[in-house]
């Protein structure tokens, strides 16, 4: 999925970093497709931050960084469920057998 398509001035875009996530905005877009913020990082079109840098950030659209926040939060909830299941192994046959069927759908 290209990450920059449709990226315009005053959008506000997710940067990647090595640790964290940033939330920036857009100062202007060339007609090569360079990206510049207002924090002065210029991106290239793949979304890859350009110059000598050692560390190396991508940016993204909101909607694909939403989609993958949301992706993670489902994620994270299907992993709090397990959790609750095996800290409660004093289940039922039929409760097993209501778990998973709930997990095929």
């Amino acid at each position: 999925m290209d990450t920059t398509t449709g990226i315009k001035p005053g959008d506000k875009v997710a940067i990647s970093g090595q640790f964290d996530i940033n939330i920036k905005e857009v100062l202007r877009v060339t007609p090569t497709g360079r990206i510049k913020l207002t924090n002065g990082d210029t991106y290239d079109k793949n979304g890859r931050l350009t110059g000598d840098h050692y560390y190396r950030s991508h940016i993204v659209t909101m909607e694909c960084y939403e989609e993958e926040q949301k992706r993670k939060e489902e994620k994270r909830e299907k992993q709090e469920v397990f959790n609750q299941i095996c800290l409660n192994i004093n289940l039922s046959k039929d409760q097993l057998e209501r778990i998973l069927k709930i997990c095929k759908e």
